[in-house]
């Protein structure tokens, strides 16, 4: 696992911040915010999340044509990627 904050990275006033996971399952979290004071601020946020299931059926199950399942996989991808801009109670 790896995080990294930096602030003022590409402009004054943000942060920045990437946490890194690898291993089996590999994902990440990647926040990037502008706070400009005054002016509205800005940022965006991204994600990735990736993992497989696996698991064996306790009783298997047969179909109508003779096969069975007897075990279920299931693959997970979460790829999201989002702009903020906070609001206040006036616009």
């Amino acid at each position: 696992m790896l995080n990294a904050t930096f602030q003022n990275l590409l402009i004054e006033n943000s942060i920045a911040s990437l946490d890194l996971i690898l291993g089996d399952r590999f994902r990440y979290n990647f926040y990037y915010y502008v706070d400009r004071g005054a002016l509205p601020d800005f940022g965006v946020n991204s994600r990735l999340n990736f993992n497989n299931v696996r698991f064996r059926l306790p009783n298997p199950l047969l179909l109508p044509d003779g096969s069975k399942i007897d075990r279920l996989v299931f693959s997970f991808l979460d790829f999201s990627n989002e702009g903020i801009r906070p609001t206040y109670g006036w616009q």
